[in-house]
């Protein structure tokens, strides 16, 4: 007999022995089928089902009603085929689609998650958050959330953005401070000035942003990258440099940091040996957040440690000894001849 698979389904209920095996009248073609069966055990259901469905239609039921039960049953049977057929293609396609949005899924996932951040933009004036300061003392420290240490100077003043520390570390800088940065690389800490957005992943360094000297940051440790507000270049600093932006023509400068000094100047010494009138107006501006204008004067050479002495002691200490008067206004001082 083969498979089932292989004969046609109408020979099959027209086949003699296959009814009497269904209607179980001849035990011989029961014998045979039972062998098949025992054979093609895959074919069980199947044949059980049409079994079935034969003895109904050799029941008891007038000619003309059997032969309509065996159309029908001839036209459930293969609809029932064709619907199966039709469910395994539907499951199989639907298996495909999920398949296709799971991939499209998680490749989603991992685009967003690791494609670059695209940042808001942020300025001087636009960050919003906590103001400290200004203080009467010549040099405050602040302690800030993520570990980093934030030395103000007298009459500046910094403003720490409200979302501080969370995607990353925004401070607003009004003045002069030295900052001893904690260092996380998955959060930039950024200083905005007026006229510089200097930012760094953990270092130390000084940045000096006033209303009419020229900009200044002076790096100890570590490195920065330094950007203008009106310009997209970028400017980096490597450990011993500093940068100076001219007010009027924009443009910047590099120069070399005397580590010792800056450190020292950083830390609460403030000395000079034979120092120069340059070198006394940079140390005395750094040492305590101010400007120093020179009206028509030239400071003669001193020596000593002033590291104790507070802004009004040593600026009394300069006017005496160059036979000059001066003048301090907020966070600028002004020297001028005696008249």
């Amino acid at each position: 007999m083969g498979s089932l698979n292989s004969v046609n389904f109408s020979d099959l209920i027209a086949n003699e022995s296959f009814v009497a095996y269904c209607l179980g009248t001849d035990q011989l073609a029961i014998n045979k089928w039972e062998k098949f069966i025992e054979k093609n055990p895959q074919l069980a259901p199947k044949i059980a089902e049409i079994k079935g469905e034969v003895a109904l239609v050799h029941g008891i039921l007038p000619a003309q009603l059997v032969n309509n039960r065996l159309e029908n049953f001839k036209r459930l049977f293969f609809e029932r085929q064709r619907l199966k057929r039709q469910r395994i293609i539907f499951f199989k396609r639907t298996l495909r689609v999920l398949s296709a949005a799971c991939i499209l899924l998680v490749a989603s996932f991992f685009y967003f998650y690791h494609k670059p951040q695209v940042s808001a933009i942020y300025s001087y004036s636009t960050i919003k958050g906590k103001k400290i300061g200004p203080f009467v003392n010549r040099r405050s420290d602040i302690l800030l959330a993520d570990g980093t240490t934030v030395s103000l100077y007298r009459g500046s003043t910094i403003t720490i953005a409200d979302d501080y520390n969370t995607a990353d570390r925004k401070i607003v800088l009004n003045g002069q401070a030295f900052f001893s940065v904690a260092h996380n690389a998955a959060k930039p800490f950024t200083v905005f000035s007026e006229n510089l957005k200097t930012r760094a992943l953990g270092t130390s360094f000084l940045v000096r942003d006033f209303s009419s000297s020229n900009p200044t940051v002076l790096l100890l440790q570590g490195k920065v990258k330094i950007n203008q507000p009106y310009s997209s270049t970028s400017d980096y600093l490597d450990q011993g440099n500093g940068l100076i932006l001219n007010r009027k023509t924009k443009t910047t400068s590099k120069t070399t940091v005397n580590i010792n000094e800056l450190n020292q100047i950083c830390f609460s010494e403030l000395k000079f040996d034979n120092a120069s009138t340059e070198e006394i107006v940079s140390k005395v501006e750094q040492f305590y957040g101010v400007e120093i204008q020179l009206n028509s004067v030239h400071l003669k050479k001193i020596t000593g440690d002033y590291s104790e002495q507070s802004l009004d002691q040593i600026i009394a200490s300069i006017a005496y000894i160059n036979h000059i008067t001066w003048k301090v206004e907020k966070n600028k001082i002004t020297f001028e001849p005696i008249n």
